[in-house]
């Protein structure tokens, strides 16, 4: 009878963590939509390509030194939740003042080139929060996080394809103002969901964690050879995300399309995201870790080369498809590779140097894009992107034949486990 009351409870625990952070990633990823929309904000405000280069470099900048501070807060209080809650808070009042600020000149200098960067602080971050909230839950319950990360994709979907409608009825301002609205709902949820799945562990290696807190120091993780190969591999190769997103709006004119299509466009990329995060827990039964990882890196060169073929909005569309693919293999591989190998208490810290890693990609592309786009035309920089990421792939597959051999390093057990 015992039995039975604990496998009852048990199985609402997983459908509490499931629809709970599944109703709260897809509500926070509605929210954070207008992430497609920073160039085209900016260029509404009358900033060349070069200069949406450099302000999104910065924006990348700030996003550098942002989440290992958030993340260290997060680790120190042992709550990547509570530190969750308080980041989007601030995020909301500064996602909607977004706008105001494109109209607003001090001297000449429209401040929005000010704002927009200084707004990365609290916004890219927060995804590195959320994951390592939801991962401690999903690992704890044994609910796929892959099933729970899916959400997050219908919700960019349905967010973007909606702000694209009501932008070009409208202006681009309107998804600043929804996503505002939206992180007040998304904060009211996760204050909700935080008292009854905290992200504060229990389990003994948490209370080891505890006993050593004032010892804890985030950069131990640089000392992980494993760990310092997937930074470099998630720098070079996710800097498709910043030139997918940020440079979009320029082929788009190049094609003669629409700008505002972008919203559809990443919505739909977004879409794509569901297979692979559906099949993630699948996957990671059946194949290594590394080799799931490798395979990111394959789908994203692809999808930037391709770039140099398209001519219509139906293959920009096709083409979007194989970066959406590419994506939820990465959110369903990656996350799981930093918690694998980060020690015991450093899992908050160990996401948002994913996150770090990402934003030094962006600096590198926005600056290259930026110049290249002026330069040589948008194209070229798509190609180029292409090659770096092409050369971040054959690297990180290198990289482990010169540990085993050269470095006599072995690998780690838990990346090779499947499941």
């Amino acid at each position: 009878m015992q039995q039975s009351n604990s496998l009852e409870q048990r199985q609402t625990q997983r459908r509490g963590v499931f629809i709970g952070f599944a109703s709260l990633i897809f509500m926070y990823w509605a929210a954070m939509a207008p992430l497609s929309y920073n160039t085209l904000l900016l260029q509404g405000s009358g900033f060349s390509s070069a200069e949406v280069g450099s302000i999104m470099a910065a924006f990348a900048a700030v996003g550098i030194i942002a989440p290992p501070i958030w993340g260290y807060i997060a680790d120190r209080i042992r709550s990547a939740s509570k530190t969750f809650i308080l980041v989007f808070g601030i995020q909301a009042v500064v996602i909607a003042s977004l706008p105001l600020f494109g109209g607003l000149k001090l001297g000449g200098f429209v401040l929005l080139a000010l704002a927009m960067p200084l707004s990365n602080f609290v916004r890219n971050c927060s995804q590195n929060l959320l994951d390592a909230w939801t991962m401690q839950n999903t690992t704890r319950t044994g609910v796929p996080f892959g099933s729970v990360r899916l959400f997050g994709s219908l919700g960019w979907t349905v967010s973007c394809v909606g702000m694209s409608v009501l932008a070009s009825m409208t202006d681009v301002s309107i998804a600043f103002y929804l996503a505002g609205i939206f992180s007040v709902i998304v904060c009211a949820m996760a204050m909700r969901l935080n008292r009854r799945f905290p992200s504060q562990d229990t389990t003994d290696v948490m209370e080891k964690a505890v006993e050593s807190a004032k010892k804890l120091n985030p950069f131990r993780l640089f000392k992980n050879y494993y760990f310092v190969v997937l930074l470099g591999y998630v720098l070079l190769s996710q800097m498709m995300f910043n030139c997918t997103t940020t440079f979009m709006p320029y082929l788009l004119e190049h094609l003669e399309i629409d700008a505002n299509f972008t919203g559809t466009v990443m919505g739909l990329r977004s879409l794509t995201e569901v297979p692979f995060l559906l099949l993630g827990g699948i996957l990671l039964r059946r194949i290594e870790l590394p080799k799931l990882m490798a395979g990111v890196g394959v789908l994203l060169a692809i999808e930037q080369i391709c770039y140099n073929f398209v001519s219509t909005p139906i293959t920009v569309i096709l083409v979007v498809l194989i970066g959406g693919l590419a994506s939820g293999l990465y959110f369903s591989t990656t996350i799981e590779y930093a918690f694998r190998l980060a020690p015991s208490g450093l899992a908050s810290s160990a996401q948002t140097f994913l996150g770090m890693a990402t934003a030094i990609g962006m600096i590198c592309s926005s600056l290259l894009g930026g110049f290249m786009v002026d330069t040589f035309g948008v194209l070229s920089f798509y190609t180029t992107s292409g090659l770096i990421i092409f050369t971040g792939f054959v690297l990180y597959v290198l990289s482990f034949p010169f540990a085993t051999k050269v470095l006599k390093k072995s690998i780690p057990e838990d990346l090779l486990r499947k499941g």
